[in-house]
């Protein structure tokens, strides 16, 4: 049963008292507005006024919480009022203020404006409610906060926070609670120096990027990073800047699969100093892949600072409609179609061994006839051609951060990896001419076996990839016929141990096919060993 936590603030701050109800005052005892600022790490923008108070509460349950309150005050005058609001970490909301009193004069000390009820969503387990002078300090305002309590869920899932705290810095950065940043002021580094920290091979950062303003060009700056698990997020941040002219200096987010323009000196239009603006506290939604960062960069000149800060990071959902390293999604059926390719004519025209009649014709044992699943790999890997033969270093960027774990957190590359690797498994048990009905069950054992055989397909992969065009000599007088070999023994001893365990391993593939991915691809040794057998096979230049 819902209760009613008014008189539990955890904390208070000016003119504030919680007892049976909360009251706040705007008379002696507030507090300047600049101490609320800095508490709540919030401008003038986001919360006006001069002075005033607040009672803060912690540790709620996330939820939609309703709060009722009514005001006294002496504030009467058109043109000037007195405002309550709640903030729950992320938005500031008016519930009420003093203007149905204006013109009010009953003849006593205080007007009184009637109570009222508003419901507030508190999604962060945090809320703090405030009361402030919105414009003179002339005449108290009194508000009788009497309930707050929460109603009901959130209409969305609770986000899930992260600390603002970076895991990584380079340059003028660090963290300064209650938010991270990164500035372009002593300190900072090249462009040249901030490219090679993210560890990419290309100049990613020195190229800079476009959005509707033109190019953002850095010649230095510096940057914070964030070890986030891929997903979709919210962010709240705001810009600060000394740069004197509006159209230089800004922040690039890489989110890890591309770099973009987060923003620019020119949103900095609040003043909070002679010398120094502010973007005020901006949310941006977009979808990471891996390690984000936030990078400030310096343009033209080194005059002035400018300086992001991060005050909020929160993930809101999962990728959905949207492939996570697109550039490894293309060639991620590549690995597996080498090697069923070059075993499948090996088999046939080499050893005139017979298959089941499932699988079409294969192809001559020829370099040639399985090319077309290596050189998209090569060239995009070693010459930054895609497979529509534009310039791209795409794939060289997500090799900076790609990990098969992290991919497999998005639904659509998971799901074509097991459709792949189950056809592939299959594939393999038809071309050494095992046709099994699938078992109705499996386990981790046939798992493993299942694995093996997923694994022998990238080994052969990886070896013929990285002869290809350094000694292709042995490809098809040692290693195809060498892992043609192993798989043979491999089944042997299978079905001399077992042979109900050829249907098993079969029912494993059935059920990768059906969105099941066996733990044994998640041991870090087995996943690790197939991303490298993988990029092995995209060859040397």
């Amino acid at each position: 049963m819902a209760s009613n936590i008014i008189a539990k603030a955890d904390f208070t701050f000016g003119a504030a008292l919680a007892v049976h109800e909360l009251n706040l005052s705007t008379g002696s005892g507030a507090r300047a507005i600049s101490g609320i600022h800095r508490h709540f790490g919030i401008s003038s923008s986001e919360l006006p006024g001069t002075e005033g108070s607040f009672a803060e509460y912690s540790d709620l349950q996330p939820g939609i919480y309703q709060v009722n309150v009514w005001l006294e005050s002496q504030e009467r005058s058109a043109g000037s009022r007195d405002v309550l609001y709640a903030f729950n970490q992320a938005d500031v909301v008016e519930i009420t203020d003093t203007t149905p009193l204006i013109g009010q004069n009953t003849g006593g000390l205080y007007e009184t404006a009637p109570a009222i009820t508003e419901v507030v969503e508190v999604p962060y387990g945090e809320l703090s409610i405030i009361l402030v002078n919105d414009s003179t300090t002339t005449g108290t305002t009194i508000a009788h906060v009497t309930e707050l309590q929460r109603i009901g869920d959130l209409p969305y899932p609770v986000p899930i926070v992260y600390s603002n705290q970076p895991d990584n810095f380079i340059g003028s950065a660090g963290y300064n609670e209650p938010y991270g940043w990164a500035n372009t002021g002593t300190g900072d580094r090249a462009a040249s120096t901030l490219n090679s920290f993210l560890g990419f091979s290309d100049p990613v950062i020195q190229q800079g990027a476009q959005d509707a303003e033109g190019w953002l060009i850095p010649t230095n700056g510096s940057l914070i990073q964030y070890n986030v698990v891929p997903g979709v997020y919210r962010i709240i941040w705001e810009l600060i800047s000394s740069e004197s002219e509006p159209t230089r200096d800004g922040f690039f987010i890489w989110n890890g699969s591309e770099l973009s323009v987060g923003g620019r000196r020119s949103l900095c239009t609040n003043q909070v100093t002679t010398t120094r603006f502010s973007s005020g506290r901006i949310t941006t939604e977009l979808s990471v892949f891996g390690p984000l960062a936030f990078i400030a960069v310096d343009t033209e000149t080194t005059s002035g600072t400018t300086e992001i800060r991060i005050h909020r990071l929160e993930k809101i959902g999962e990728i959905t409609g949207m492939i996570i390293f697109p550039a490894h999604y293309q060639l991620l059926s590549h690995p597996l179609n080498l090697a069923t390719t070059a075993l499948n004519s090996y088999r046939h025209s080499e050893l005139n061994l017979t298959n089941t009649q499932t699988l079409p014709q294969p192809e001559p044992y020829l370099l040639e006839s399985w090319e077309q699943w290596w050189w998209p790999g090569y060239n995009w890997r070693w010459h930054h051609m895609n497979p529509d033969g534009q310039d791209d270093s795409t794939l060289n960027q997500e090799m900076q951060d790609f990990s098969f774990p992290t991919a497999w957190n998005n639904s659509e590359f998971k799901t074509e990896f097991l459709n792949l690797a189950s056809d592939a498994g299959l594939k393999t048990l038809a071309i050494f001419n095992y046709t099994p009905t699938p078992a109705l069950s499996s386990n981790s054992t046939d798992e493993f076996l299942a694995f093996q055989v997923i694994r022998g397909l990238y080994r052969l992969a990886g070896v013929i990839g990285e002869q290809n065009n350094i000694n292709p000599s042995p490809i098809l007088d040692q290693l195809i016929p060498t892992a043609n070999a192993g798989l043979t023994q491999f089944f042997s001893e299978i079905v001399a141990n077992n042979p109900a365990s050829i249907a098993a391993i079969a029912h494993v593939f059935t059920r990768m096919s059906q969105g099941y991915l066996p733990p044994v691809f998640l041991d870090s040794v087995n996943y690790t060993e197939l991303y490298q057998r993988w990029t092995q096979s995209w060859g040397l230049d």
